[in-house]
């Protein structure tokens, strides 16, 4: 079993990487666009630091976002 803080598993382990990422205000469809473009370059980025990742996490509403106002 791989250590607490190590990136290295075992052939029956499955590697999950959590993002954080902050809650975005949407107003309208071009800031949902926005949003994805986003996460993609998060997902690529996190997958070229972790190759071996098979699963990663993003925060509920990373895409549409929370409009609290309305």
């Amino acid at each position: 079993m791989a250590s607490t803080g190590s990136v290295s598993s075992w052939d029956e382990s499955l590697l999950v990487a959590m993002i954080q990422y902050p809650v975005p205000v949407i107003k309208g469809p071009e800031d949902i666009q926005t949003q994805v473009d986003q996460i993609c370059k998060a997902v690529a980025s996190t997958k070229a630091g972790y190759p071996e990742a098979d699963l990663i996490v993003m925060p509920e509403y990373s895409t549409q976002g929370l409009n609290t106002a309305i």
